[in-house]
């Protein structure tokens, strides 16, 4: 069951480094660290894209720093998106699964000046 605390989920824009352009919006959370988007590029392209924000990719920052709040940890699995959405040079064929590992974990929480 997904779990989704905004009122009104709504479409999003995001220019890729790709250069490809993705429509996303954000489904819900399914347990407690799987964040489910959908996303589309072009008329044809939709997929399901979930990310995975495992306990020992966050314990290390968490550890060094503090616990991080259900928003935090929603920013930093948006943050992981959009680093996968950048790297996709075919729209339509991103990882299904994203898991950002401890570094990238914390280079997204001090670009979000966590």
């Amino acid at each position: 069951m997904l779990r989704n605390w905004f009122a009104k989920p709504r479409w999003k824009t995001y220019a890729a480094q790709s250069g490809y352009v993705y429509q996303y919006i954000f489904e819900g959370v399914r347990k407690e660290d799987e964040y489910i988007f959908r996303a589309v590029s072009g008329p044809e392209i939709e997929m399901t894209l979930e990310v995975i924000l495992e306990g020992k990719a966050l314990q290390t920052w968490v550890n060094d720093n503090r616990p991080l709040t259900e928003i935090e940890r929603y920013g930093i699995a948006k943050m992981a998106l959009m680093r996968a959405l950048d790297e996709d040079n075919s729209p339509g064929t991103p990882r299904a699964e994203v898991r950002p590992d401890r570094a990238e974990v914390a280079a997204i929480c001090k670009e979000l000046q966590l």
